[in-house]
């Protein structure tokens, strides 16, 4: 629960470093603006970013063969990190190569069932989509299921699949193996106060996986939410 918090660091773009040439420039910048998100790097996974390296030598940069000095890619166990990962601050400068990479004329190039409606009808990245993937991703860490599951069938869309179970029929759904083997051999798992806080983490989900923007919960009632049910939760 408390990784699912998180730590929301909203800091400035970091100046980058000199660098020939503008696409290297803008890469460094944009790689520069995503580390500074980073609230949280316990084992060092960016010691590396820094002005003794090449940026195509950083930890998890990968850099094109024909042009050595563009970034293509990004390989990083983020479980080892914590911070604001969102593509609305990630995509902040537009002239980044490694910012084009990640969109077309046609919208995002993401993955499928995070993506917002909205991106998908040539809408530009947004906190309110940052806000929908996220709870997506809430859905599918207690449910089990991913927005392209095929048990998701005629259609429904994992919102959907939830919101129909919601509130009642909510721990029919919900993923086990959050449970010990002990409790859910038991059936002992489903205590009240375990409920009501299952209950609160899928509610933030529904209401951040709207379809409008506009009737999105913003992250800092997210948050807010997410803190008192963890609080709840550790309450003897």
């Amino acid at each position: 629960m408390s990784i699912l918090c998180g730590h929301f660091v909203f800091n400035d773009a970091v100046t980058p470093p000199a660098a020939e040439g503008t696409a290297s420039k803008t890469d460094i910048s944009a790689l520069l603006s995503f580390k500074s998100q980073i609230s949280g790097d316990p084992f060092g996974v960016l010691s590396s970013w820094n002005e003794s390296f090449h940026h195509c030598q950083w930890q998890g940069v990968l850099c094109g063969r024909h042009h050595p000095d563009r970034v293509t890619a990004l390989v990083l166990d983020s479980r080892q990190l914590t911070g604001d990962f969102g593509l609305a601050r990630f995509l902040e400068s537009p002239d980044s190569v490694l910012s084009q990479s990640l969109t077309s004329t046609g919208g995002i190039k993401g993955s499928i069932g995070y993506i917002p409606p909205e991106y998908g009808m040539g809408g530009r990245p947004s906190v309110e989509g940052d806000v929908y993937s996220y709870g997506i991703l809430l859905l599918e860490i207690f449910t089990g299921v991913s927005p392209t599951d095929e048990r998701l069938k005629d259609g429904v869309s994992l919102h959907k699949h939830v919101e129909m179970a919601f509130p009642e029929q909510v721990m029919g759904i919900v993923d086990t193996k959050l449970f010990s083997a002990a409790d859910v051999e038991a059936n002992t798992y489903a205590s009240e106060n375990v409920f009501d806080c299952i209950l609160t983490v899928i509610q933030c989900g529904l209401l951040c996986s709207k379809e409008l923007p506009k009737e999105r919960i913003t992250i800092k009632d997210v948050v807010k939410q997410l803190n008192a049910t963890l609080k709840k939760l550790l309450t003897p």
